[in-house]
């Protein structure tokens, strides 16, 4: 961009040496002038380019505060009015409810009366002793006498 200008700047400050042996002609010079002049406001613009997407979130954050801040001054005098009847969300719910006050469906209500069945209790296997030689292992019972023979 820079150098186009300066290569403009040259060349006109040298036109009349040059006149006739160069095919450039006054209009295309003012036309690479233009074109160095709109490259040049867009590397601006790039550069610029930061503080604007700031200002511009800053914005949208101002608004948005100024909207959350008015609702819930709204809601309260909503809540204030409707204090006996214990009804303000009908009428302006919170911003920030998770769920809100949806109604079940049937399909929620039958899973709360009938939950699934517990899944069957699995005994778990038991090691295989060592110095048994694969035998399976003595069941040991006790008696009136504990586990010895009386």
């Amino acid at each position: 961009m820079a150098d186009l200008i300066a290569l403009v700047a040259i060349h006109r400050k040298n036109a009349d040496k040059m006149a006739d042996r160069t095919s450039i002609k006054p209009g295309e010079l003012k036309a690479a002038e233009d074109l160095a002049a709109k490259f040049s406001e867009a590397v601006g613009l790039r550069e610029q380019s930061p503080q604007i997407i700031a200002a511009a979130t800053r914005t949208r954050q101002a608004a948005y505060t100024l909207f959350v801040t008015s609702y819930n001054e709204v809601r309260a005098a909503v809540q204030y009015l409707r204090r006996r009847e214990n009804d303000a969300d009908k009428f302006i719910p919170s911003l920030f409810a998770i769920h809100g006050n949806r109604k079940k469906s049937t399909a929620d209500a039958n899973n709360k009366r009938n939950p699934p069945a517990p899944a069957p209790a699995v005994n778990p296997p038991v090691p295989a002793q060592v110095g048994n030689n694969g035998a399976p292992a003595a069941r040991v019972t006790s008696s009136e006498h504990g586990p010895f023979v009386g």
